[in-house]
């Protein structure tokens, strides 16, 4: 029995042969490593300086105005928190703050 050469399966011959170079080229990219093309090297990375600072409650907007003229990146504000019992009410309040911060190292000329 032989199958007959109609358009439609001629069409179907050509669809499958299409879908097996496309297979063939994904497995093809997907074995290759980074596809021929060269990885970057990182940017070397800028050396950093951090500190920590004991601000009052009052003086924690000073402080922060301080910090970010000399050029310090705030990283994260925690606060010491105090109990308190008033006339039987128990409070937490924050007595102080840390602050932490970073900046790029100075790094001097010679």
């Amino acid at each position: 029995m032989t199958i007959p050469d109609t358009k439609a399966f001629k069409s179907l011959k050509v669809l499958s042969w299409i879908a097996i170079c496309c297979a063939a080229a994904a497995i093809f990219a997907a074995v290759s490593p980074a596809h021929g093309r060269r990885i970057a090297e990182p940017a070397p990375r800028t050396p950093l300086e951090f500190t920590t600072i004991a601000a009052s409650s009052e003086g924690v907007v000073d402080s922060l105005n301080n910090l970010d003229r000399q050029g310090w990146d705030v990283m994260q504000i925690i606060p010491v928190w105090k109990l308190s019992q008033d006339s039987g009410a128990t409070e937490l309040q924050a007595s102080s703050y840390r602050i932490f911060a970073k900046r790029p190292l100075k790094i001097e000329a010679k």
